[in-house]
């Protein structure tokens, strides 16, 4: 498959987990205004049975002539998988920048920007859930543009571009608890800044994705990404203790500019070295 076609089919992906996580809420609200509790329960039961029972049809040999082993050991598999990652400097860097997207959320956004807009500004339950949804609206619109921007760059300046880009609209979460405005003032800020960190969220997630599934070998795919995105996730929680940590003992407006700023140092050791391992 080329690479342009995988681009495509990431940023289709993207676009469907987008567009479900703002229909979905608005599709439950109505649901379970109009039925029983029991049957809403048990829709939902039914969906998720329906989702798992899909992959079953999934199918896994889609690429038979490339020297997939037969149903291989699944420690000494594991462990090729890892070896190939660690010895792939290209994958090195797209976990790292995996990484660091996954700390600065934790750390600079999904703790300090509810706290702020709920117990710092004292929005309402509305204006909160409002500026929520602003972040798949730029999800959306990041996936819808990706292909585009990419046609006129390359995956490394747009990785590092967007990496920075995102550590300094993080970095501006707390600033509104500086500043004396109306609950409508405070909500289009964070709902514009909601949308433009979905926007960079998508031209990081989309370019590391298309160039992990360039790198790796059909028969390694599976458990490299497996493995990657499971040490990625182990840093999330870990960010977010530490920021739910440092919410009671440093300024609110702090939290977000210790994490943006520590997100944006290795993004621009990239930019200032002459080689950045990652693909044009």
């Amino acid at each position: 498959m080329r690479p342009e076609s995988r681009l495509k089919l990431n940023s289709i992906s993207k676009l469907i987990d987008s567009t479900t996580s703002i229909l979905g809420p608005a599709l439950g609200g109505v649901i379970f205004a109009v039925i029983d509790i029991q049957l809403f329960i048990l829709v939902n039961c039914i969906s998720f049975f329906a989702s798992a029972l899909s992959e079953l049809f999934i199918d896994y040999s889609y690429y038979p002539d490339q020297g997939k082993e037969d149903n291989p050991p699944f420690v000494p598999h594991m462990v090729k998988g890892l070896m190939y990652m660690l010895n792939s400097r290209v994958l090195r860097k797209a976990f790292i920048m995996f990484l660091i997207l996954n700390f600065l959320l934790g750390f600079s956004v999904n703790v300090p920007m509810p706290y702020v807009i709920n117990q710092v500004l004292g929005l309402s339950p509305e204006a909160f859930g409002l500026i929520n949804s602003m972040f798949p609206i730029g999800l959306i619109i990041g996936t819808l543009t990706i292909s585009r921007v990419l046609a006129k760059t390359t995956y490394t300046r747009i990785l590092v571009l967007a990496s920075c880009l995102l550590a300094i609209l993080a970095s501006t979460i707390g600033l509104p608890s500086m500043v004396q405005a109306s609950e409508l003032a405070y909500g289009i800020y964070f709902s514009v800044l909601c949308v433009l960190m979905g926007i960079l969220i998508s031209f990081v997630d989309i370019p590391i994705i298309t160039i992990m599934q360039d790198e790796i070998p059909s028969n390694l795919r599976g458990v490299v990404f497996g493995l990657t995105l499971s040490l990625v996730k182990v840093v999330l929680p870990i960010s977010l203790l530490l920021s739910g940590y440092l919410v009671d003992h440093v300024p609110i407006v702090l939290i977000p500019v210790i994490g943006g700023v520590l997100s944006m140092v290795y993004p621009l050791y990239l930019l200032t070295g002459k080689k950045t391992g990652l693909p044009d």
